[in-house]
């Protein structure tokens, strides 16, 4: 059965999945390790001035950026990879990725699915970082009040529903917002991410009663249930797709009619 549009078999995962994150598209596979002979990545070391870091990152020639900050403290997109963000801290650059097919919003300011992050970095950007324009307060305007939920300025604090989280901003006033479907906040990454990367976040739905040894679709659109031998094994939808049922295999979101059900943190 072919894949779905803009997706390829993958021979890692042995499923579909993105074009644009699949190896040996153009390339030839070798032997049984599954080796890719193109394309071919150069290996860019970046020290940060943290005492102790390093941090090692493979890359496609000619897309590694030296940002500098625009302002000492804040969260911006990065000027090529929309994969990557920028974290600001004391006017020290941290780039960060994105869990595998998302990209990062700089309206909200964590990773996204790709149709809402409207994200238009790319190779031919500058390695520039966008200076925020200062706001200029009104006359007689209301100064913000601090949160007592913000301890730290630009930065972001979960929410009692995990699918959403607060953004405290430069003045440490809180604003509500919610991952998009299929997404849940990780605390400890402090963005968005598949619901699989955070299983404290879960449903209570119970999987179904395999009648055979088939695939049903789970309660979460970016995995499914395998059947084996009567008993339901959850499998995961590699970076971004979702299941698709009428297909029996992983698909592009916008192709597949799912919506995904409200989660809470395990108490």
């Amino acid at each position: 059965m072919p894949c779905g549009k803009g997706t390829i078999w993958d021979q890692r995962l042995l499923t579909c999945n993105h074009e644009d994150i699949t190896p040996c598209v153009t390339g030839n596979y070798e032997d049984s390790d599954g080796s890719c002979t193109f394309p071919t990545f150069t290996t860019t070391t970046t020290t940060t001035r943290s005492p102790g870091t390093v941090s090692t990152t493979t890359t496609p020639s000619g897309s590694v950026c030296d940002v500098t900050c625009p302002t000492p403290v804040g969260l911006f997109s990065h000027p090529r990879e929309c994969t990557e963000w920028v974290h600001c801290d004391h006017n020290i650059p941290y780039v960060k990725d994105c869990p595998a097919g998302l990209h990062f919003n700089a309206q909200l300011k964590v990773c996204d699915w790709p149709a809402s992050a409207g994200c238009t970095s790319g190779p031919d950007h500058n390695c520039e970082l966008p200076t925020p324009i200062p706001t200029i307060p009104e006359p007689n305007a209301t100064v913000p009040t601090p949160s007592p939920l913000c301890d730290c300025e630009c930065c972001h604090k979960p929410a009692e529903d995990c699918t959403a989280f607060y953004y405290c901003d430069e003045h440490q006033s809180q604003s509500y917002h919610q991952c998009s479907d299929g997404l849940v906040f990780h605390p400890d990454l402090s963005t968005c991410v598949y619901a699989n990367m955070y299983p404290e976040c879960v449903v209570t739905e119970p999987p179904p009663v395999c009648l055979c040894n088939c695939f049903y679709p789970s309660e979460i659109c970016t995995s499914f249930y395998r059947c084996d031998d009567g008993t339901p094994v959850m499998m995961d939808c590699p970076g971004g797709l979702y299941w698709n049922q009428d297909m029996k295999s992983c698909d592009l979101p916008e192709l597949v009619n799912c919506t995904m059900p409200v989660r809470h943190h395990l108490h």
